[in-house]
């Protein structure tokens, strides 16, 4: 069926990913999103072919409501100045 078409097409393009259907995050009938990429760069060209192939395989009732990016961060330590000016933001540690 069409969550598997859109699956493969996710693999071909993005080698990982998946869909997700509306009524696994309350969405509309007939939706769903899609999460792509392993944690690498996601492209403006990746993502432009993944529209343009899965146009030619979903259904006419079917409607993507989102494309997400996996991305992966490293566990350690980040920084990240709040509101102000350097050098008088404060730094809070995530």
């Amino acid at each position: 069926g069409t969550p598997a078409a859109v699956n493969r097409i996710i693999e071909t393009i993005f080698e990982t990913g998946y869909i997700e259907e509306w009524f696994d995050y309350d969405g509309d009938p007939h939706h769903f999103r899609a999460y792509v990429g392993d944690g690498g760069e996601v492209g403006p060209g990746e993502l432009e072919e993944f529209r343009r192939v899965l146009a030619s395989v979903k259904r006419l009732s079917s409607w993507l409501d989102d494309i997400i990016t996996i991305t992966k961060m490293d566990p350690g330590r980040r920084w990240f100045p709040c509101a102000g000016q350097w050098p008088q933001a404060k730094l809070f540690q995530y």
